[in-house]
């Protein structure tokens, strides 16, 4: 399948009028709100344009595992006239062919939802536009008679067939994403779908008053409640009112949040690491020990997917995930091949439960190193831009008159 190039837009351009002032350097966990939505954008794009009025300095974050230049700041030719206009002037300077767009000022995007968006853009190419169906307890105001829900933010849309609508739209002054929508062919991805990646909604949580930051960094989610509940009812886990429910209860129920947060292939390194364990055991009860490998490799793994995607402040990974992943499981499986050649002899000595983890280990090492592989080629990868043209030539002077 050919890969396709993908632009991020972080919207920096409100006037914060209801936080009382500039709110995209108000910090959460000691990192700036325009900080940590960039940060998670740029995990799953080539490029990420911020957009902004010129009239309010914007401070550009450091985002590791982005090429040079792939982060860069747009001016708002049209400061403060919404973010369709803010939007619409980014896309002139955007190099891909589908775009993400965010608020900076939502600083808990799930990177997997963002990326579970995008897909749903590349499978099906006759979908323009794809938003995230409100959370249940939206749904259930708008049924006690409040006005629809609706959830405009993250907006992933493909940029050929949006741009001529969103030009005519803001051509005839109209600056409303929802009707944008109405006019694209677009559809939302089900709550029951992204909830499982987020069981919080902290995709869309923004903030718009000092006290939204207090609630963040006491993790007191605008939808708790609701949320938490689609999550576990998705995973077929249900506690009793008013018990205690046992370690083992509340253990297995966030093994399986986390587990539903990795994607396909970050699954595959997953069993890979479940074999790795199993065959390290076999390997333990078998005398021979054999497995110490695998299982700190695994280990490895499993940290780097855990911070990546439980930690609770960002981390400045000196390399992107998928490759540090794929450089662990990569000397892993050589070092696993190297044991198959060289200590298969053993078998005689140790018997045939230490050849059990020896191809336990070797299963193990292939999953994972396949896994990172896949993940790896699937990284987004930057388009080079086209080379500058030279500048037509000037027309010969006229003959000097005699």
């Amino acid at each position: 399948m050919t890969r396709v190039a993908v632009t991020g837009i972080v919207l920096a351009g409100g006037r914060g009028s209801r936080f009382g002032g500039p709110k995209l350097d108000a910090r959460i966990d000691g990192e700036p709100l325009l900080a940590l939505a960039t940060r998670a954008v740029a995990e799953v794009v080539d490029e990420v344009l911020i957009a902004g009025p010129a009239s309010a300095p914007i401070a550009i974050p450091s985002i590791a595992g982005l090429q040079a230049g792939a982060l860069r700041l747009v001016t708002d030719e049209r400061p403060f006239e919404g973010p369709l206009v803010a939007i619409a002037g980014a896309l002139r300077q955007a190099t891909g062919t589908l775009v993400i767009v965010v608020g900076g000022d939502m600083p808990r995007l799930v990177p997997s939802v963002l990326r579970a968006m995008l897909e749903r853009l590349t499978a099906d190419e006759r979908v323009d536009a794809v938003t995230l169906e409100p959370p249940p307890n939206d749904q259930a105001r708008h049924d006690q008679g409040e006005s629809p829900p609706t959830a405009t933010l993250p907006l992933a849309f493909r940029v050929a067939p949006t741009l001529a609508v969103m030009a005519d739209a803001v051509g005839s002054g109209d600056r409303s994403i929802v009707r944008l929508l109405a006019r694209l062919r677009s559809i939302e991805v089900p709550a029951s779908d992204w909830l499982v990646l987020d069981p919080d909604g902290r995709t869309l949580l923004d903030v718009d008053r000092p006290s939204d930051i207090e609630g963040l960094r006491r993790n007191d989610f605008r939808y708790p409640l609701p949320m938490r509940l689609a999550g576990r009812y998705a995973h077929g886990c249900k506690s009793a009112p008013g018990r205690q429910p046992r370690q083992g209860r509340i253990l297995m129920p966030m093994v399986q949040a986390f587990w539903n947060k990795l994607n396909a292939n970050e699954r595959i390194v997953g069993y890979g690491i479940i074999v790795a364990a199993i065959s390290w055991l076999v390997g333990l009860v078998g005398g021979g020990g054999f497995g110490g490998g695998s299982i700190v490799a695994a280990i490895i793994v499993a940290v780097i997917y855990w911070l990546k995607y439980e930690s609770k402040s960002p981390i400045n990974w000196p390399l992107p995930v998928q490759t540090l992943v794929l450089i662990v499981t990569g000397i892993e499986a050589v070092l696993v091949l190297l044991a198959l050649v060289g200590l298969l002899g053993l078998f005689a000595f140790f018997g045939g439960i230490y050849l059990i983890a020896l191809l336990g280990s070797a299963v193990a090492a292939g999953l994972m190193v396949w896994g990172a592989w896949k993940e790896y080629q699937a990284m987004p990868k930057m388009t080079p831009p086209a080379p500058p043209t030279a500048p037509p030539a000037a027309p010969p002077a006229p003959p000097a008159a005699s």
